[in-house]
């Protein structure tokens, strides 16, 4: 159940989004990593948690997602198809967004090396998902009292451990 063949090996699946100061986001999971990334999406109803999280805000703020996701007033995605002049200047623009974005995931991965440690990661021997939960808490923390490479590519001031830790 677990193997996907995408990137052929057995793993769990997690969805989570990382602000602009690097913070991971509605993290859930996990689940079997053969499903779709839209699927998980679905699954975590993280459509109505987007929704109700940006528009609390009262302001417009939305997230950037790959192709994988539906457009939403909340989830901006890359133009498909055959895309426009401008159309092709926004995904040029918003894909190095989206990488740098990305960094969190890598660097939470190198900084808690025990994550890529794939022959001790074995689904039934150790509680995978229970160490990267508690991996995603550690690097917010991390976060707030180092900041990270996304929160200094975007010019933003890391949020503080009380903040933090009264969100979590």
């Amino acid at each position: 159940m677990c193997y996907n063949g995408h990137k052929r090996t057995h793993a769990l699946k997690f969805q989570s989004l990382i602000t602009l100061d690097g913070v991971l986001f509605h993290v859930d999971g996990p689940v079997e990593a053969r499903l779709h990334d839209l699927t998980l999406y679905c699954w975590t109803n993280m459509d109505a948690k987007l929704q109700r999280t940006f528009q609390s805000e009262g302001r417009d703020i939305c997230a950037n997602a790959d192709s994988a996701f539906l457009l939403r007033a909340w989830l901006k995605i890359a133009f498909g198809g055959v895309a426009s002049l401008e159309q092709s200047k926004y995904n040029t623009a918003m894909s190095a967004l989206r990488a740098s974005v990305e960094w969190g995931f890598k660097d939470g991965k190198t900084i808690l090396g025990h994550l890529d440690f794939r022959w001790k990661q074995k689904v039934q021997e150790v509680p995978v998902g229970k160490l990267f939960l508690v991996s995603c808490f550690l690097w917010n923390i991390r976060c707030c009292l180092y900041g990270s490479p996304t929160a200094t590519f975007f010019s933003c001031l890391e949020p503080t451990l009380d903040e933090s830790l009264a969100d979590e």
